[in-house]
């Protein structure tokens, strides 16, 4: 399994389960990268899922916490789990898409507590853009073949008439039962993600809450959109100030870092954070967030300071122009 992303290939979660052999190449032509490096590295999960953390491994959403509740609410059965079942039992290589907070990684957890070969998720969004925009030719090429090959399960965001019964079967977990109340438009695993109130955070912190935080998140986000997949160093996001206001910027000389990180990775209600923490002083945006602002009219990346340095370091070939 690999962690949420495969630059230049699939974007999502990868999940494997059995033994590779050989060689495995990422991204297209370039250096054969072997699976004990990918496993040395933590980006190769091989060993059962019910071994994973699904957090910390897996990707899944923290969900929002309440008193005397576990971790997870249970499982609202969703009308693909069907066909995601057979697709799973005739092997191969299974692919999970939908918007992001759709629910496609706790759906591929579930389903692949039984024997698969390769099962992954991949964001809409992330379909699009490796299905027809030219920036992204070569990744898009590479990325289109593996895509060829696997079965597809398409995970809508919203529930369906079966799926909102099901959920009213679960709703003795008030997690549940307030999703099903919401009147906002999110969908069920939006509400159990805290999407949408980490998305109220996130403008809060632009309207002066914490502008210093919120830039931070921005440039993060502005990183993934530009083609850097991978978390990013601390030192990056740390060139934020192309994100704050004139005024701002002239004011704080020198902002108080730490605390500017410790708002945008606390987490909304106990789930989802602006920023998600990652190993070696590195984080990622929240992906719900990247999607909120790609889909955002007249949505621009800020060609200086953080996008310029994480640019630098995308291969040419997969570079967005």
């Amino acid at each position: 399994m690999t962690n949420n992303e495969i630059s230049g290939t699939v974007h999502g979660h990868v999940l494997q389960a059995g033994v590779v052999h050989g060689g495995v190449h990422i991204g297209g032509p370039g250096p054969e990268v072997t699976v004990e490096k990918l496993r040395r590295t933590g980006a190769l999960l091989d060993r059962p899922i019910d071994d994973c953390d699904p957090v910390r491994d897996l990707r899944v959403h923290r969900p929002v916490q309440a008193a005397d509740l576990p971790l997870f609410p249970p499982y609202v059965a969703r009308t693909v789990d069907a066909d995601l079942d057979r697709a799973v039992a005739g092997g191969g290589f299974v692919v999970v898409e939908g918007n992001s907070a759709a629910g496609k990684t706790r759906t591929a957890w579930e389903a692949g507590r039984t024997d698969v070969l390769l099962l992954a998720t991949l964001r809409s969004e992330t379909r699009r853009m490796i299905g027809g925009d030219d920036r992204y030719h070569q990744m898009a090429r590479s990325a289109q073949y593996l895509l060829a090959t696997a079965r597809t399960i398409r995970l809508a965001r919203d529930l369906d008439q079966d799926e909102r019964r099901a959920a009213r079967r679960r709703q003795a977990d008030s997690r549940i039962a307030a999703a099903l109340a919401d009147r906002t438009g999110a969908g069920l695993a939006e509400h159990l993600a805290a999407a949408p109130e980490v998305l109220v955070h996130r403008r809060a912190g632009r309207d002066g809450e914490h502008e210093v935080g919120a830039a931070l998140v921005s440039a993060a986000v502005d990183c993934h959109r530009v083609g850097y997949s991978s978390p990013v160093a601390r030192g990056v996001l740390a060139l934020f100030p192309v994100y704050l206001e004139p005024r701002l910027r002239h004011r704080l000389r020198r902002p108080n870092l730490d605390e500017a990180f410790e708002w945008a990775t606390t987490p909304v209600h106990g789930a989802s954070s602006c920023l998600q923490p990652e190993a070696d002083d590195r984080f990622s945006a929240f992906d719900y967030l990247v999607d909120q602002t790609q889909a955002a009219p007249r949505s621009r990346t800020r060609r200086g300071g953080c996008c310029s340095t994480a640019t630098k370091r995308i291969p040419g070939r997969f570079r967005s122009r």
